[in-house]
């Protein structure tokens, strides 16, 4: 979507799209859904973001499509995690784990990686930020060594290796855990 004018809809707008569809498109009422806390997000509003993408969960859930699934519970971690909801949000990327892990899609496992990597580099858990962005980059490397993701990887290496060195030089188990394979 253009979020140039996506960001300019009124809440009134955005109600509107949700009655339009037919009740027995549940699939497309989530997408919906999904796409109106994309919405909020973006404006900040995290509140409004959370009860869309908690909506839109329950529908994909309902709907029984794994994958769509994982991209809502991945929207919700981001939020709490942008919330200071660290121990919710790594829950949240836990269940985008499973679905990676059980539909063998290396990317959600990715991009869960990332995310959690990115959650305990804001606990200053920069040990278990690193071996979660390890993780990331074997998943990514999985499906393509040139994929996307793998360069938010590699650049959240950087950011943990220097917010490490500032806190505190003597742990050895957190510069074994950057060593790439």
């Amino acid at each position: 979507f253009n979020k140039h004018l996506v960001s300019k809809r009124t809440d009134e707008q955005l109600e509107q799209l949700k009655l339009d569809i037919p009740a027995n498109n549940i699939a497309l009422q989530a997408s919906v859904l999904h796409t109106i806390a994309n919405v909020y997000a973006f404006n900040g509003d995290i509140a409004e973001a959370l009860n869309a993408y908690y909506g839109a969960l329950a529908l994909r859930e309902n709907a029984g499509d794994p994958l769509a699934t994982s991209a809502t519970l991945n929207n919700i971690a981001v939020q709490l995690t942008e919330a200071n909801q660290y121990r919710a949000a790594l829950d949240y990327y836990q269940r985008v784990l499973q679905i990676g892990q059980q539909q063998k899609h290396a990317e959600d496992i990715g991009d869960a990686e990332v995310g959690i990597t990115s959650v305990y580099i804001r606990m200053a858990d920069y040990h278990n930020a690193a071996l979660a962005n390890q993780r990331a980059l074997a998943a990514f490397k999985s499906v393509d060594p040139q994929y996307w993701g793998a360069i938010s990887a590699v650049a959240q290496v950087d950011e943990i290796a220097v917010l490490r060195r500032q806190s505190d030089k003597k742990d050895r188990s957190f510069w074994q855990a950057l060593k790439l394979a």
